[in-house]
């Protein structure tokens, strides 16, 4: 099995699990919970599909069957579609955590396709489009058929056969964090291979975007002027029953609908529904989801009569609520014979219709918002037609608003009232527009009113963001609360990936207790034990000594440190407490970090422990052993295992050992001075909280520098370019860094690195003021030559004009924060800025905030910049929108072949940004030009059209499509890839 497994994810399975059992210790923020709360233990009631025995989906599932993908390969196997097999048939329960960008329309090396890759040797869109041509001898009365309309069935059945993917019974698929996505797929929630139906499925915290058909087919019977017909949904659910959708986003991505062609007069339409719900389908909830930017989104019933009309009257019960839906056109949903509970959802901007009142539907409306809507509702399907009934909704600057009660589409006989078939409490339509504007769309982060200024504030806080635990509400966390020794085994067992053992030989544990296989598996593992009466008492609060013994046999087992001196637990007062079996596990994790005393003074190893101390303690175990919760670096294990420690207060000789054995120093680049000339591993220089006021330049190969937290450790200088040097000189800008790196295999994590200049006092100054700077360019970090390789995780980088010069080698930036306002990532290195937030910092300006890049890439190398899955924000809600541009090309002055100078022609810049969110402060014509000076002095102007500029996939307010900003092609996008960019080198690998 490819699908990776890691200790965070086990961990997510074990609160999975223990979120259905008494006084869970912590709940999952993107899991399955129950069959009232639904998917993450988040928000809103379950609808139709709480009904009929509810929708847990893979909440039961064992360790062994918790997934996480990161591409089509992975997302296959964990479903169980390995080598054809249907994906429907394997009903295990099982959870599937989905990981970033997936995108099912690739090769077998994951490669993206495109239309030729499926189509039919006996198809071109050419001849079919002769061939099948209304005006033609073909006419409209019938269907395409023939040669040709084979050929291009065939190719749509290759495409089919790869971008569909099949889920069976009891199975949660819930994105991790705020950005996964799965592109250009089909899901099918569908029927086994037996004819029955999958039931029981969760869909959460998911971006799915453009299911794309390279095939539509032409029916010249459709409507009075024919039509073309896509083939797939986002998600397609047929047969299915228990299937709840929530916390997901729904669009068609960077190929709108706006930019499909026309043929035979009508639109060549590529995409069919976001999701479908039709033959038979029941107990179905969709909630809290963002649906935006399609045309036919949801389609509840497919046919008017037949077997399939039959199968579907008293079926295809569905509720929508709170989900915000806009910019669409259609299909709100459009209804045929299902019980449909449409509530608090909110719809603005749509072009067409909300609700199609088709045969024997009956829509229950209640308390919705309808804004800027061309029409509530459309009927259709004639006499046949059902009823819309409504309640408390309200509309604003659309049709159908001023009299509710007259319109014949708004009937009483409507023959269901929701409340008779499962709980819910629906708010006012004002309400429910201001929580759906909240909360739709991918889970963010929660406020937890009952964690204000506890102590566990920032890692629990921490921990929720980042969608590993929630609350015990909304807006709780109970931190106080205790958690028992069954709960806090099922937890490290689950962390620790042990297979459950039921093999009991305890009195109150029996094999039927819902902890017994995890409370087996951690006393077989040596990590918790019982008492010396036969009992383990499961439901006993666990205490302090018992939480430090088992993690600290696990981190021996899993990690094997140093021998430990017990001798330093004197530093407790009531060291005395402790066990003396406990007591090495207690000094190992208390020297580790994992655990600290509950004052300064005492341990309170007979204290129970609380769920804050759980959350807390299990990021510091994970931490320590390398499984990142997400790029933050684990520090702890810096700390303890490091070669050398950098600390401000340190008053002893540079160099001296410390009790762990590593060298201390007081700066950052005595610490370095201290490195090995040509170490060939990592040489690992941990620097404690604190600011340090220094100039630091790296000139040795494999330096690690990782901070004590990224706010609290600071390497910050403040020099501009004409700050002047002892002799009187200016330093210019690449020599105002703060941080200079000339040096392979270099890492920087966990820290801010900052120019400190004030850049907006030395521009508030008056012009005739001799002390103010010309040359206000004030670098942060440098890379130049030599630094080939080098890795920047989890830092702020932080200036104003020129924050970063990425000039030389390959660098690649995963979670930074990267703020700045003119030209402030620049220079010819090849760098990947992989799920970065790239902030541009305002100048006050209503025309001209500054540039986000000035790139400088050399004409011989394919590749500069490549932002990829990032945020491309602004500073403030205040900022003048349409200010900044995406970057302009710089051709620094250099020296020419015939001895003089000029702007450097090789210098050709290469940027791209794919699948990056951008703010409304970025232009819309995306890029700006940048002068420099020919060899006689003269100002020359160099265009983005002459430079590698190049877009893909973006969203955002500052998303645009024009002929000012050039998309990269399908066929090109596949080189766009953190490998391709950096020459072959994966720093996740």
């Amino acid at each position: 099995m490819s699908s990776k497994k890691t200790k965070l994810h086990m961990l997510l399975c074990s609160l999975v699990l223990a979120s259905c059992m008494p006084l869970n210790p912590l709940s999952v923020q993107a899991a399955a919970a129950d069959a009232v709360k639904g998917p993450a233990a988040v928000l809103g009631d379950g609808g139709w599909a709480s009904a009929e025995g509810g929708t847990t989906g893979g909440s039961n599932a064992s360790a062994s069957q918790v997934y996480t993908v990161t591409n089509r390969k992975e997302l296959l196997e964990a479903l169980g579609a390995v080598n054809g097999a249907n994906g429907s048939d394997n009903g295990v329960p099982k959870i599937i955590y989905v990981k970033g960008t997936i995108d099912m329309n690739v090769d077998d090396d994951n490669q993206p396709v495109d239309a030729s890759y499926y189509a039919d040797p006996g198809y071109s869109l050419d001849a079919y489009l002769q061939a099948y041509d209304p005006k033609g001898s073909w006419g409209k009365s019938k269907v395409p058929s023939g040669a040709l309309e084979e050929a291009r069935a065939r190719s749509a059945k290759n495409q089919a056969a790869r971008i569909q993917y099949r889920v069976g019974s009891n199975t949660s698929i819930i994105g991790i964090g705020s950005d996964a996505k799965i592109l250009h797929g089909n899901m099918l929630i569908d029927r086994k291979s037996d004819g029955t139906g999958v039931d029981n499925v969760i869909v959460a915290n998911i971006n799915f975007q453009d299911a794309f058909d390279y095939f539509p087919q032409w029916d010249p019977t459709d409507g009075s002027e024919g039509n073309w017909n896509s083939a797939y949904d986002m998600i397609t659910v047929k047969y299915a029953t228990h299937v709840w959708i929530q916390h997901s986003e729904f669009s068609d991505g960077d190929r709108p609908d706006s930019m499909n062609e026309t043929y035979y007069g009508r639109e060549y339409q590529h995409h069919d529904g976001t999701v479908d719900v039709t033959n038979a389908a029941n107990w179905v909830t969709l909630s809290y989801n963002y649906i935006h930017n399609h045309d036919k989104t949801m389609l509840i019933g497919s046919s008017d009569s037949g077997k399939t009309a039959e199968g579907d009257v008293g079926k295809l019960k569905v509720t929508l609520h709170h989900n915000l839906i806009e910019r669409a056109v259609q299909r709100l949903p459009r209804v045929r014979f299902g019980q449909v509970h449409a509530y608090n959802n909110y719809y603005k901007d749509i072009k067409s219709y909300v609700f199609g009142r088709g045969i024997s539907s009956q829509i229950y409306s209640e308390a919705n918002t309808f804004e800027n809507v061309t029409k509530i509702v459309d009927v259709y399907d004639g006499k046949g037609a059902g009823y819309v009934y409504d309640k408390g909704s309200e509309a604003v600057n659309s049709t159908q608003q001023n009299d509710w009660t007259s319109l014949d589409v708004w009937n009483s006989k409507v023959n269901w009232t929701p409340a008779n078939s499962y709980a819910y409490a629906a708010q006012t339509a004002a309400e429910a527009k201001d929580e759906v504007l909240a909360k739709a769309g991918i889970v963010r982060d929660q406020s937890l009113v009952d964690l204000s200024g506890h102590w566990a504030k920032e890692d629990v806080e921490w921990m929720v963001g980042q969608k590993v635990v929630s609350g015990t509400s909304d807006t709780t966390f109970s931190p106080q609360n205790q958690i028992t020794r069954a709960q806090f085994a099922t937890l490290l067992v689950r962390v620790l990936g042990l297979t459950p053992n039921t093999e009991m030989k305890y009195s109150d544990v029996t094999s039927g207790d819902w902890y017994a296989g995890a409370v087996g598996a951690a006393v077989k593992a040596g990590l918790i034990e019982g008492f010396t009466n036969g009992s383990f008492l499961p439901n006993a609060p666990i205490t302090r000594e018992q939480m430090a013994t088992a993690i600290g046999r696990a981190l021996k087992q899993q990690s094997k440190p140093s021998a430990v001196d017990v001798k330093t637990l004197s530093a407790f007062t009531d060291s005395s407490q402790i066990s003396s079996t406990a007591k090495e596990a207690v000094a190992l994790v208390v020297k580790a970090g994992i655990m600290n005393g509950l004052t300064d003074t005492t341990f309170g190893p007979t204290k129970e422990a609380t769920r804050a101390q759980a959350a807390v303690i299990m990021k510091r175990y994970l931490q320590l052993d390398g499984s990142k919760l997400t790029s933050e670096s684990s520090t702890v294990q810096a700390a303890v295992y490091s070669n050398a420690i950098v600390d401000g207060t340190y008053t002893g000789t540079d160099g001296s050992a410390a009790a762990s054995g590593a060298k201390q120093y007081k700066t950052v680049q005595s610490a370095l001075d201290g490195a090995p000339a040509d170490s060939t591993k990592p040489y690992v220089i941990f620097i404690k909280n604190g600011r340090y006021y220094e100039k630091v330049t790296v000139e040795k190969p494999n330096i690690t520098l990782i901070g004590e937290s990224r706010e609290k450790t600071k390497i910050t200088f403040d020099l501009a370019a004409d700050s002047k040097k002892p002799d009187g000189k200016t330093y210019g800008t690449f020599d105002s860094a703060t941080l200079s790196v000339f040096a392979r295999n270099f890492t920087a994590d966990n820290m801010t690195i900052e120019n400190g200049f004030d850049y907006n006092a030395n521009a508030a100054k008056d012009a005739k003021d001799p002390t103010k700077m010309a040359n206000a360019q004030a670098v942060a970090l440098r890379t130049d030559k030599d630094s080939d390789h080098a890795v920047f995780n989890n830092l702020n980088l932080l200036g104003f004009q020129d924050t970063l010069y990425a000039q030389a080698g390959t660098q690649y930036y995963q979670n930074c924060y990267i703020a700045g306002n003119v030209d402030f990532i620049f220079g010819a290195g090849q760098a990947v800025f992989d799920d970065c937030d790239i902030v541009s910092l305002d100048r006050g300006s209503k025309s001209n905030n500054g540039y986000v890049t000035a790139a400088s890439t050399l004409l011989s190398n394919t590749y500069g910049f490549l932002f990829i899955d990032s945020r491309i924000k602004k500073e403030s809600p205040g900022m003048a929108d349409n200010t900044v541009a995406l970057g302009r090309p710089w051709h620094p002055t250099t020296n020419l072949p015939d001895g003089t100078r000029a702007a450097n022609p090789d210098a050709v810049a290469s940027v791209a940004y794919v699948n990056c969110y951008l703010d409304s402060h970025i232009r819309t014509g995306g890029w700006d030009p940048m002068s420099g000076k020919d060899k006689d002095g003269n100002v020359i102007w160099f265009y983005p059209k002459d430079s590698r500029f190049y877009e893909s996939g973006n969203t955002g307010p500052g998303a645009a499509s024009n002929e000012e900003r050039q998309a990269i092609s399908d066929a090109n996008a596949k080189d766009y890839t953190i490998a391709q960019v950096l020459g072959g080198w994966d720093p996740k690998k």
